[in-house]
């Protein structure tokens, strides 16, 4: 939160966070995996923790790089560097990207 005097002293543009239709766009260019109904609860639960545009990249990279992280070190035999590893990984599931947009 910036001081009143500088907010006095500065032009501030205010942006209206986005609604849950919007928020459920912006989650299926990111969780492609996700199912409507999942997509609609997502965006919702994004809603009502005042997500923008920003928090939703932010934990679509985040859930999917620690489903990623986890699923490879599940692995035995098969390292970072090993392409094929991640051939099999599963998607991050709703869950995850609930608790996300709530932290």
């Amino acid at each position: 939160r910036l001081p009143k005097d500088l907010l006095h002293r500065a032009e501030v543009v205010e942006f209206d966070k986005p609604e849950a239709v919007h928020l459920e766009e912006m989650w299926g260019s990111y969780a492609q995996h996700l199912r409507e109904a999942e997509l609609r609860e997502l965006a919702a639960a994004s809603a009502l923790a005042g997500a923008t545009g920003r928090d939703v990249r932010h934990c679509a990279a985040l859930v999917e790089r620690r489903a990623a992280i986890g699923y490879l070190n599940a692995q035995q035999g098969q390292g970072y560097c090993h392409g094929a590893a991640l051939a099999n990984c599963p998607a991050p599931a709703l869950a995850e990207y609930v608790r996300c947009v709530r932290s």
